[in-house]
C-alpha cells in the first residue's frame, strides 16, 4: 500500500512538472513571437510615416525657399503662405526662422511640438546654400496612420493573448497525454530498482519502443543480469569453498579428536598427514585470494618486454624433473627471434606452470607435451598440447571455471586454470582451450601483446 502511494505521488509529480515545463515553453515562445511581431510592425509604421513626412516636407521646403528668395522676409513668406492654396492642406504647417522663432503656425490652437521633434522631423529651408529656416509638417494623414497603428497593435495583442491561452491549454493536454506513458515507464523503473535493491535479481523491465527510456530500460536489464550472474557466481563460490574446505577440515578434526580421546597416538606419520592437510588448506586459501584479485582486476602488474623463448624455457626447467619421473617427453620449440612481449615475467611463469602441471596430471606415462609459439598481428600466441584424453566440446569453456578439473581425485584445488585465465586477461591477453584436429589430447593457447606500446591493463 505504501509503495503504491509512493508510485502515485511520483506519477502526479511527473505530470505536474511536464505540464509546467510545456506551459512555460509555450508562454515564452508566444511572448517572444508577439513582442517581435509588434516591434516589427511598429518599425514598419514608423518608417512609412517618416518617409511620407519627409517627402511632403521636402516639397514644402522647396516652395518656401523660392518664396523667401523673392521676398527676403519670413513675414512676407508667411503672408504668402496664408494667401496661397496651401492653406487648404490638411497638414499643420510650422515655420521657424534662422533664429529658431516660430514665424508661422497654421493651427495655433494646438500645442507646439518639442524641440526634439523639430530636430528629428524638421526640414531645412535653404537659399543659395544658406539655411534660412526650417519647416515642419504635422498632418491628419499621419494622425490617421497612428490611429490605424493603434488599432492594428490592439488586434495583434488580443490575438496573441487568445492564442497564448489556447496554446497553454493545448500544451497542458499534450503534456498530460505524453506524460502518462512516460511516467508509467519511469515508475516501472523505480519499482524495479527498489526490488533490485531488495535483492530480487530476477526483476526486469519491458523495452522495445526504441526511445531514450528504452535505452535506460535495456541498461537496467543488463545491470540486473550482471548482478544476477555475480550473485550466482558468489553463491557457487561459497558452496565450492565450503565443499573444498569440508574434507581437509574433517580429516584434521577427526584425527585431532582421536588423538585427544586417546584413540590414536601422535606418531610422526600422523603428524605428517595433518601437516599435509594444512598445506592443502593453505594452498587453497592462497589460490582463492589470487583468483579473487585477478577477477577484480586488482592484481598489480609490472609489465616489461620479455623474450618468449626465455619465458617458456624457465617454466619448462621448473617441471622437467616431474616430467622425467612420469616418463613424459617435453618438446618445446620457441624461435629466439620472436618479438618480445609486454608481460609481467613472474605472472607469465605462473601461467605456464599451471598449464604445464595441468598437462602433466592428464598425460599418461610415455606421453608427450608440446609447447610452441608464433607471432600473429600484434600478439604472440603460446600453445601447449598434451597427449592425454582430451576435452569434450562442453568442457572447452567450463575447464576455466573455479573448482573444475579433469581429475580432482589427486587432491588438486581445481583453481589452476581459472587463475591462469585471470592472469592472462589481467595482462591484456586471451586464453582458450581447443581440441587439436586429428591429434590426441587437449590444446591450451594464450596470447600476449608485442606492440610498441604496452597494453592498457
Amino acid at each position: 500500500m505504501v509503495l503504491a502511494t509512493r508510485e502515485g505521488r511520483t506519477l502526479s509529480r511527473l505530470r505536474v512538472k511536464l505540464i509546467l515545463v510545456l506551459v512555460f515553453i509555450v508562454v515564452v515562445v508566444g511572448s517572444v513571437t508577439a513582442f517581435s511581431a509588434l516591434r516589427a510592425h511598429q518599425r514598419f509604421f514608423a518608417d512609412f510615416i517618416r518617409s511620407y513626412r519627409q517627402e511632403s516636407t521636402a516639397v514644402m521646403a522647396e516652395l518656401l525657399s523660392a518664396w523667401y528668395e523673392q521676398a527676403r522676409s519670413w513675414d512676407e513668406v508667411g503672408r504668402a503662405v496664408l494667401r496661397r492654396s496651401v492653406l487648404r492642406s490638411p497638414e499643420r504647417i510650422l515655420i521657424m526662422d534662422q533664429m529658431e522663432q516660430i514665424v508661422l503656425d497654421t493651427q495655433p490652437e494646438r500645442a507646439l511640438p518639442s524641440i526634439s521633434t523639430w530636430k528629428q522631423w524638421a526640414t531645412p529651408v535653404t537659399v543659395d546654400g544658406r539655411v534660412v529656416g526650417h519647416v515642419l509638417l504635422l498632418g491628419r494623414v499621419e494622425v490617421g496612420l497612428l490611429t490605424l497603428e493603434e488599432v492594428f497593435t490592439n488586434s495583434v495583442r488580443n490575438a496573441t493573448l487568445l492564442g497564448g491561452v489556447l496554446g497553454v491549454f493545448l500544451a497542458a493536454l499534450l503534456a498530460l497525454w505524453w506524460s502518462t506513458p512516460v511516467s508509467r515507464r519511469l515508475a516501472e523503473l523505480e519499482r524495479a530498482s527498489r526490488r533490485l535493491a531488495q535483492r530480487d535479481w530476477q526483476v526486469r523491465v519491458e523495452h522495445g519502443q526504441g526511445d531514450e527510456l528504452d535505452e535506460v530500460g535495456q541498461a537496467f536489464n543488463f545491470m540486473a543480469e550482471s548482478l544476477d550472474q555475480s550473485e550466482r557466481a558468489r553463491r557457487n563460490l561459497v558452496a565450492d569453498i565450503a565443499h573444498e574446505l569440508r574434507t581437509p577440515l574433517s580429516v584434521l578434526r577427526g584425527n585431532l579428536e582421536a588423538v585427544q580421546e586417546g584413540v590414536l597416538q601422535a606418531r610422526p606419520e600422523l603428524i605428517a598427514s595433518l601437516v599435509d592437510e594444512t598445506v592443502t588448506l593453505s594452498q587453497l586459501v592462497s589460490d582463492l585470494q589470487e583468483l579473487s584479485l585477478a577477477e577484480a582486476q586488482a592484481l598489480r602488474m609490472e609489465l616489461a618486454l620479455h623474450s618468449p623463448h626465455h619465458l617458456v624455457g624457465a617454466a619448462v626447467s621448473a617441471v622437467v624433473w616431474e616430467a622425467k619421473a612420469k616418463r613424459i617427453e617435453m618438446r618445446w620449440e620457441i624461435p629466439e627471434d620472436l618479438p618480445p612481449v609486454w608481460a609481467d615475467g613472474k605472472r607469465v611463469h605462473q601461467i605456464l606452470l599451471n598449464l604445464l602441471r595441468n598437462a602433466l596430471r592428464h598425460t599418461p606415462e610415455g606421453g608427450t607435451i608440446e609447447i610452441t609459439a608464433w607471432p600473429r598481428e600484434s600478439d604472440v600466441v603460446f600453445s601447449l598440447r598434451d597427449s592425454g584424453p582430451g576435452l569434450r566440446d562442453d568442457e572447452l569453456e567450463a575447464v576455466f571455471e573455479r573448482f573444475y578439473g579433469r581429475g580432482r581425485e589427486r587432491g588438486e584445488s581445481g583453481l589452476g586454470l581459472a587463475i591462469a585465465r585471470g592472469l592472462v586477461e589481467a595482462q591484456g591477453g586471451r586464453i582458450w582451450a581447443q581440441q587439436p584436429a586429428q591429434l590426441p589430447g587437449a590444446q591450451f593457447c594464450f596470447t600476449l601483446c608485442h606492440r610498441n606500446d604496452p597494453p592498457v591493463v
